[in-house]
């Protein structure tokens, strides 16, 4: 364990001492998330570590952030690269090659991380290829930039502790990125649900349902046509009592996506259903999409001590 910090500056050139509070924590969370995102993606996740904040000297606003090794997960030399494009990546963010520091990987993440926060979006994107998901350190300096541009007192940023602010207030923008989104597989489960709120208009409108398992809301687009015409033709009544005691078995698909690291839900739609107040439509396929889930009840201890005397 290094014994001292390893230190980089977020250096504000404004003509008081003092920022907002709410600048100070955005590049705070900024500074943790684009050097956990490099040491995950680039260093293969191999330091432990925290970020500390260092007491400012006086003069503008000095914002000193200490990288504190506490453990590495391996016992490797070198730092850790696994393919030539993660090499690339680094080698264009720190502008160093990896044998230059030895087994000092704490430096490496500071430059990793200083780098990351100076280079535009457009020179970090020439050697970050799309294969090195750094999505969420991107969200994480346009956030940063983004706060530092509605800050008219903020007029550069600099990254060393001298008076120089490369990056001017007219520059923030080209720090900045559009959201970016990932395709991602869907999941699929098998409920048996209580129609809640059924569609019973030839609208594309949301289908409201409880799981028996959970007691859970589930609402989706309901996308099984030959229901849905069933359905506006009479052939399945729902109760209009107030009841809520109609029951389906149901194929959900949760279409998900990622966007910028963080997995959305995109949209949920009931792509089949299996059956009606217990009375089979279409028998469950054997060919289900890959990984489908059946949401099943589980038993009870007590219950499965009572099966035991049946």
């Amino acid at each position: 364990m290094d014994s001292e910090p390893i230190k980089f500056h977020i250096h504000f050139d404004v003509k008081d001492h003092f920022i907002p509070m709410s600048d100070f924590l955005t590049a705070s969370n900024a500074a943790q998330k684009i050097a956990d995102d490099l040491n995950k993606q680039i260093l293969n996740g191999s330091l432990r570590y925290q970020l500390v904040i260092i007491p400012p000297e006086k003069g503008t606003f000095l914002k000193t952030v200490g990288i504190i090794l506490t453990a590495t997960a391996i016992n490797a030399v070198a730092i850790p690269i696994v393919s030539d494009y993660v090499l690339g990546a680094f080698e264009g963010i720190t502008e160093h090659k990896p044998s230059d520091y030895g087994q000092d990987h704490g430096r490496a993440l500071r430059d990793l991380t200083v780098g990351f926060f100076s280079k535009e979006v457009e020179e970090l994107e020439k050697c970050v290829p799309h294969e090195l998901n750094l999505d969420r350190a991107f969200k994480a300096k346009t956030d940063f930039y983004i706060s530092c541009q509605n800050n008219d007192d903020i007029k550069g940023i600099g990254f060393d502790d001298t008076r120089n602010f490369p990056i001017r207030d007219s520059d923030f923008k080209r720090h900045m990125s559009k959201d970016r989104t990932r395709p991602l597989d869907s999941d699929f489960v098998v409920y048996d649900v209580i129609v809640t709120s059924p569609v019973i208009e030839d609208k594309d409108y949301v289908w409201d349902f409880q799981d028996v398992v959970t007691g859970n809301k589930i609402s989706g687009y309901m996308r099984d046509e030959s229901f849905k015409r069933g359905v506006l033709n009479g052939k399945y009544p729902f109760k209009n009592d107030g009841s809520n005691s109609d029951k389906l078995k149901i194929l959900v698909e949760y279409k998900k996506q990622e966007v910028n690291g963080e997995i959305k839900n995109k949209e949920t739609c009931i792509e089949t259903v299996y059956s009606f107040n217990d009375k089979t439509i279409t028998s469950i396929p054997a060919d289900l999409p890959k990984g489908t889930r059946f949401q099943i009840k589980e038993e009870t201890p007590m219950e499965k001590l009572w099966g035991t005397f049946k």
